[in-house]
């Protein structure tokens, strides 16, 4: 069955991105999506684009479509002004709050009559607006009501300060200067780095460099277990904040955006965000020029934007900065990212079908601390499949589970969590408002259902058109999945 075409805007698709950390893949990934605050546009001719998505310049109408979108902030780093054809989604976007759209063209105040859990709104300056008798309504229902002040009233000062267009662009040109000339200093060493990191704090203040190279690495420690310690640690390296003074342009182009830890709320998450993304895009630009392929190819080099102390939006941007697939970048992952199937498999291809939800409401239903695969295959009736999984729709006709397949794959998912950290946290994993009363659960299996999945994981990494799942999916998706398990499986089993 082919898959319905979405129109959507660069700007929506970068904001959907974000928010899920991942490109969209299926229409059913909009309803995960619970916040837009970051429209950052991808480039539709040299960005991986989903084969469910056209551009459609001023279209935003897919918004409608996230029933669970409680913030939705039109704002990126380079402060667009967003030219939206057709504000008719707003009817649609019932459990919104927060609601931002000074940035706009908005103008027909009467569409905010339909948006029964708006709590706060902003909005462009009175001139533009409509039917602004409505207002009074809204602050009659202790809706919270601003107005962009043309004339630059106080009201208006913190949200005008976040999208101070002169100074992000003044701070991106210093910030890029300084990374730069930090790292061609460093290079004059001609040492062979595996790692370069630019580093900052949970406030997003002046970052650092800093970098491990093997031979400051051998000089740093004289056994492999003091290696194994230091290896990935920005603070122990040598070179940890080297010429900081570097960066005093940045300090002080911070320091006029005021600071930054007595703001709370909507205002502190924009102005984060935006610090962190165009930390995250000079590196990017830095890296298109070969910067990090000084003194050693650039596969053999990890390139991060880290927060610490330590949070798991570190390994979603080392994943969007660097080619899943290089050794170093393997080893990286293995030693020392914060680790999650969250991150790496869940929300990428796992856990993103309807099957999802029945299984995890299953879990959290269940209450229990610990679960065993056999008792979940009687429960949901996989133990009627004799192990083959794939055509399975006639025997699960009774049941609320479509593909048997889904479930499997979820389920090695799981089970790949719980080797790693032993248990896994089902509210972390859940959509749809699911919460289990015991979050932290295990999933165990006998030897014979390992050797089962195993083979499940292979068959299907082997030949996925076999399987009943593609009749809902395309070849190419499919193709992408099936290397997903395949990499899920060598995890989880040490397979090849």
């Amino acid at each position: 069955m082919a898959q319905q075409k979405i129109k959507m805007s660069p700007f929506l698709l970068g904001a959907i991105t974000n928010s899920l950390g991942r490109l969209p893949c299926t229409p059913y990934d909009l309803t995960k999506v619970k916040k837009l605050i970051d429209f950052y546009p991808v480039n539709f001719w040299t960005d991986e684009i989903p084969d469910m998505v056209i551009e459609g310049a001023g279209n935003f109408s897919c918004i409608g479509k996230m029933p669970n979108l409680h913030t939705l902030i039109f704002s990126n780093s380079i402060c667009t002004t967003f030219f939206i054809n057709n504000f008719s989604f707003l009817a649609d976007c019932q459990k919104v709050k927060i609601l931002d759209m000074t940035n706009t063209n908005f103008s027909d105040c009467r569409l905010l009559l339909s948006m029964p859990c708006l709590h706060k709104v902003l909005l462009p300056t009175e001139e533009q607006l409509i039917h602004t008798e409505v207002l009074d309504t809204l602050v009659n229902h202790n809706v919270q009501v601003f107005l962009m002040d043309p004339q630059a009233h106080k009201a208006a000062a913190d949200i005008r300060d976040i999208r101070d267009v002169e100074n992000l662009l003044q701070l991106k040109k210093a910030l890029y200067t300084a990374i730069k000339s930090i790292l061609m200093d460093l290079y004059q060493n001609q040492e062979h780095y595996y790692y370069i990191t630019l580093v900052s704090d949970g406030d997003a203040h002046t970052p650092c460099i800093s970098a491990w190279s093997y031979e400051a690495l051998a000089r740093s420690a004289s056994s492999e277990e003091e290696k194994a310690l230091i290896k990935w640690s920005y603070a122990d390296s040598p070179y940890c904040c080297h010429r900081q003074e570097e960066f005093a342009e940045v300090d002080r182009l911070l320091q006029e955006r005021s600071d930054i830890c007595t703001w709370k709320g909507v205002p502190f998450d924009i102005e984060y965000e935006n610090r962190y993304m165009l930390m995250e895009e000079i590196m990017q630009q830095l890296d298109k020029e070969g910067l990090f392929a000084i003194n050693q190819a650039r596969k053999e080099v990890v390139v991060l934007v880290e927060v610490m102390p330590p949070e798991e939006e570190n390994t979603l941007r080392a994943y969007r900065m660097n080619r899943k697939n290089l050794k170093i970048f393997r080893k990286w992952l293995e030693e020392a990212a914060e680790y999650s199937i969250n991150i790496k498999y869940w929300n990428h291809g796992f856990g993103m079908q309807d099957d999802s939800f029945v299984l995890l409401k299953y879990l959290a239903d269940k209450g229990k601390a610990a679960i065993s695969v056999t008792e979940l295959f009687s429960d949901l009736g996989l133990d009627k499949m004799q192990g083959d999984f794939k055509q399975t729709r006639d025997l699960l006709k009774k049941t609320n589970i479509k593909y048997a397949i889904n479930i499997i794959t979820d389920l090695a998912a799981l089970l790949l969590e719980c080797k790693i950290n032993q248990t896994v946290n089902l509210n972390k994993l859940a959509w749809r408002n699911i919460k289990s009363a015991v979050s932290e659960i295990c999933i165990t299996a006998t030897p014979e259902e390992h050797a089962l999945i195993n083979k499940t994981l292979m068959d299907f990494a082997s030949e996925p058109s076999a399987y009943d799942l593609s009749e809902v999916y395309n070849k190419n998706y499919l193709q992408k999945f099936a290397l997903l398990c395949k990499e899920l499986r060598k995890e989880l089993y040490n397979k090849r």
